[in-house]
């Protein structure tokens, strides 16, 4: 719920496109349920609320994150980072 009433926030501002940057593997699941959430209810609750887009990413996916734990030569991976 938290997720939905935060995307539907930023979407009755204005905003169609949202990127996440999840910090932990445990949250995908939530995050694809509040989009899928927002998705349903953004066009009868906001205006051109059938444009919205959400993404989110893994932090430790992203090339900055990989190049970094390679320099620190530590690994950056979803269960080293999870707890």
């Amino acid at each position: 719920a938290v997720v939905r009433d935060v995307v539907l926030s930023l979407a009755r501002h204005g905003f169609r496109r949202l990127f996440f940057v999840n910090g932990h593997g445990g949250n995908t699941p939530s995050l694809e349920a509040g989009f899928f959430e927002a998705y349903v209810d953004a066009p009868r609750v906001v205006a051109g609320g059938d444009e919205l887009r959400c993404v989110a990413v893994e932090w430790w996916r992203l090339p900055s994150a990989k190049h970094l734990s390679a320099e620190l030569s530590v690994i950056a991976t979803e269960t080293s980072v999870s707890g």
